[in-house]
C-alpha cells in the first residue's frame, strides 16, 4: 500500500480527539502554504480540537532546516501546554 494513500484514507476517531485529556498542538511550518496537504491537515486538526495552528520555523521539515529555532519554538509550545 502506498503510504500517501494510507494517510489520506485513515479514519480518525474524531470524538476521541475532541475529548482527550492530552494537549494536542496542531502545527505547521511557516513556509508551508495552507493550501498544501500538510497545511490542510494541520488546519483540519486545529478546527477539530478547537485550537489554533501553532507555527514553527521552516516548512514541514523545519526540524532539519532550522534546528535551533525549531527546538526553541517546540520548547515554548510544550511549556505552555
Amino acid at each position: 500500500m502506498d503510504r500517501r494513500t494510507a494517510v489520506i484514507d485513515a479514519e480518525l476517531d474524531q470524538e476521541a480527539l475532541r475529548v482527550t485529556p492530552v494537549h494536542i498542538a496542531p502545527a505547521s511550518g511557516s513556509a508551508t502554504a495552507p493550501s498544501v496537504f500538510v497545511g490542510q491537515c494541520a488546519q483540519s486538526l486545529a478546527e477539530l480540537v478547537g485550537r489554533e495552528v501553532v507555527t514553527f520555523p521552516g516548512g514541514h521539515n523545519g526540524n532539519t532546516t532550522h534546528p535551533r529555532a525549531y527546538a526553541a519554538r517546540l520548547r515554548d509550545v510544550l511549556t505552555k501546554a
